[in-house]
């Protein structure tokens, strides 16, 4: 685990937490969206996980404009996963909300909202709308809406993400500070290398899986709070292009569903067979890619397809679709 020394004068409400990684060109706006918001008693832990550019010297000079900004540079490149765990373990507010450094709060006064609804119903989730955009501006429409319009107890996020696929984006919520970093212990419970593990891809399924085992009360807020960005080079987008990110984000995959698979196996088998579901549309979309940028290289793609196979990530009557659609019949 990693431990800053931080002095604050007051505890924050909010502790907001931005891994970062070579996106300086979009940071300055994403602080900013937080700099504007009504509610004032926050922190923001910026966490640069090596960036190659000049993301330091962006943090530097935001940081002479705002003293409640703190700079987190870790030592080699760990991936979202670490990075986003690191602030965790130093933020100091009761609740955390995570942006990302390319996207941005799109209402100014969605960290007052969540805040006054968390406290009034002592949520440990408030979640609240999101749009999708590409990062032209162009195509945005509603991506995640809250889960129900009403509120609901416990493991309704879990039941939600299990049957429906859905709430499982960190960003687009606010979350109990506490109930984070109890998930981080139930994590590590069921595997007690993940946090020596660089996960690139599905790290926030493991860690809101964990935290919906452990959520007590989730409130909606019907409003839209946050714009997420899709970029071309982004890790899950850049991966259609690089075989060896293929494989690397297989490998996630394949760890996140082994902790969860562990994490909830005293649930019903009817939840049990929705998890390995869930997970075979997730894979489904990762060799469908697979399929159309090597749709030549029957090699590359017949060990993409024996690795999901062999790993019985995918229940029974799914292994024929996944050979004779997504493999071409090629995969033994």
């Amino acid at each position: 685990m990693f431990i800053v020394s931080i002095i604050c004068e007051s505890i924050p409400d909010i502790s907001i937490i931005i891994p970062l990684y070579n996106q300086e060109q979009f940071l300055i706006a994403a602080v900013r969206s937080i700099e504007l918001q009504s509610l004032q008693n926050y922190e923001i832990l910026i966490i640069d996980d090596q960036s190659t550019d000049n993301a330091q010297e962006v943090i530097k000079h935001l940081q002479q404009l705002n003293n409640r900004i703190l700079n987190i540079l870790l030592s080699e490149n760990q991936g979202p996963f670490l990075a986003r765990t690191k602030g965790i373990i130093n933020a100091k507010g009761k609740y955390i909300m995570f942006v990302d450094a390319d996207d941005y709060l799109n209402s100014l006064t969605i960290m007052q909202q969540s805040f006054e609804l968390a406290e009034e119903y002592s949520a440990d989730v408030v979640h609240f709308n999101e749009k999708l955009q590409e990062t032209t501006g162009e195509s945005a429409f509603t991506w995640a809406n809250p889960l129900n319009d009403s509120i609901q107890g416990k493991y309704f996020g879990l039941t939600q993400w299990m049957l429906n696929g859905q709430g499982t984006a960190l960003h687009g919520k606010l979350l109990l500070r506490n109930q984070l970093l109890r998930a981080l212990v139930l994590i590590e419970n069921q595997d007690q290398n993940i946090f020596q593990t660089k996960l690139y891809c599905y790290e926030d399924i493991l860690l809101m899986t964990a935290f919906y085992v452990l959520q007590e009360k989730y409130v909606p807020l019907l409003e839209f709070g946050y714009t997420y960005n899709v970029r071309t080079n982004s890790i899950s987008k850049s991966s259609i292009a690089q075989y060896d990110k293929f494989i690397k984000r297989v490998d996630d995959s394949l760890i996140v569903y082994q902790i969860i698979k562990q994490m909830l196996s005293g649930l019903s088998d009817e939840l049990q067979r929705n998890i390995h579901y869930q997970f075979f549309k997730y894979m489904k979309s990762s060799i469908l890619e697979i399929a159309l940028y090597h749709q030549d290289d029957a090699e590359k793609k017949t060990f993409i397809c024996n690795k999901l196979i062999k790993s019985n990530i995918l229940i029974e009557e799914f292994q024929n679709k996944l050979k004779s659609e997504l493999c071409g019949g090629i995969a033994q």
